[in-house]
């Protein structure tokens, strides 16, 4: 019987083993070539099929925002339509018109106010026409400090308490003291007030604070709730036009900003109760992507309609005979006549933006 030596045998081995390797690796090679004239016919098959674009993540972008920002410009361009100059004319003349003209202002009063004789006078200057971009600029120096307790809702709402009662519960004290001449009651809120010499919380920087704390912190869930907010906020801009309407009825010479000032309690209820609409019903929305690109263009350029509305509205009378009363030879009430005027500035303020932002300069580092 022939014996089989231990080094022939791992030899014998190792040659089995290689040509178990081999076989293995012949047929790897057709499982391979058939997977490649599969996916070659996959490929020709697909190729014939109408390609359709990959699905874009949608963006973190808040489009409740931007269209509260459109709305808001649009309320800017509003409220300097039936501004000051418009509604004393129509007082001058004994029109009772005014009434409603004033009306709305007042309902617009969430915008911003600029009187045209002060912004043709100030806008060489420089200093009245950019107020609002300053105090922008002025709200975000201060903002490390802000972000300190924005995040912490129980000092962000202590800080929010502050600047109601500061910054607008105390002005509206005064101006209605003031108003309905309680002189006694005027004097001892402005030595009360004097002896605090309390600055902090004053100005924009409550409007600042309150608007990153609605959106972060702020989530109101019972509809009901809602509901009971917005018949108030009703209630507040028909309080804002019917106690300013009184008291320039009283006093036939005022101009009264004592309800529908910035810094008045009733504006900021107001305010506050539209942001809050904003974010709960048109955040509810699900815009379709045409929409969204709508809205993400006219919220970039609201900036430029700002720059320029107050512009367009001082030489549309004057050079072009476009007015609150008058369309070129066509007379008509203001009542009809503010809304078309409002109109008209927004589409061409809304046409120059546009112009602006397809100038690379512009469109880089301005708007």
């Amino acid at each position: 019987m022939d014996t089989v030596k231990p080094e022939e045998e791992v030899i014998n081995i190792e040659e089995g083993a290689d040509h178990h390797k081999n076989t293995d690796k012949s047929e790897d090679k057709e499982e391979t070539s058939e997977n490649n004239s599969f996916a070659d016919y996959e490929n020709e098959s697909t190729s014939l099929l109408p390609q359709v674009a990959p699905v874009r993540p949608r963006s973190n972008r808040v489009y409740w925002a931007d269209c509260a920002r459109i709305f808001s410009m649009i309320g800017i361009i509003m409220l300097h339509s039936s501004g000051y100059g418009c509604e004393q004319n129509l007082r001058k003349k004994k029109d009772p018109k005014w009434k409603i003209i004033c009306c709305y202002n007042c309902f617009t009063r969430f915008g911003v106010p600029i009187k045209a004789g002060d912004f043709i006078k100030l806008f060489v200057v420089g200093e009245e026409y950019l107020w609002f971009i300053y105090m922008i600029i002025g709200c975000y120096m201060i903002s490390p400090f802000l972000r300190l307790f924005s995040d912490n809702i129980v000092l962000a709402r202590y800080f929010l308490g502050l600047c109601l009662f500061w910054g607008s519960l105390v002005p509206t004290l005064r101006n209605i003291f003031t108003s309905y001449k309680y002189n006694n009651a005027k004097n001892e809120l402005d030595t009360w007030t004097n002896r605090w010499h309390f600055h902090f919380t004053l100005g924009f920087v409550g409007y600042f604070v309150a608007g990153y704390h609605l959106m972060k912190h702020v989530t109101i869930k019972n509809i009901f709730i809602r509901i009971i907010l917005y018949v108030f906020g009703i209630a507040d801009a028909i309080a804002i036009c019917y106690f300013t309407i009184s008291l320039e009825v009283i006093d036939k010479k005022k101009y009264s900003k004592d309800f529908r000032d910035t810094y008045t309690l009733t504006i900021a209820i107001y305010s506050i109760i539209l942001f809050i609409f904003f974010k709960h019903e048109i955040g509810r929305i699900k815009f379709s992507e045409k929409a969204i690109k709508i809205i993400s263009k006219l919220s970039s350029l609201t900036f430029g309609m700002y720059l320029s509305h107050m512009i367009i509205k001082t030489m549309l009378p004057k050079y072009i005979g476009i007015s609150q009363t008058k369309f070129f030879s066509i007379n008509y009430s203001p009542v009809i006549g503010v809304p078309i005027f409002c109109i008209i500035i927004t589409i061409l303020s809304l046409l120059i933006s546009y112009v602006l932002s397809i100038i690379p300069i512009l469109n880089r580092y301005v708007l």
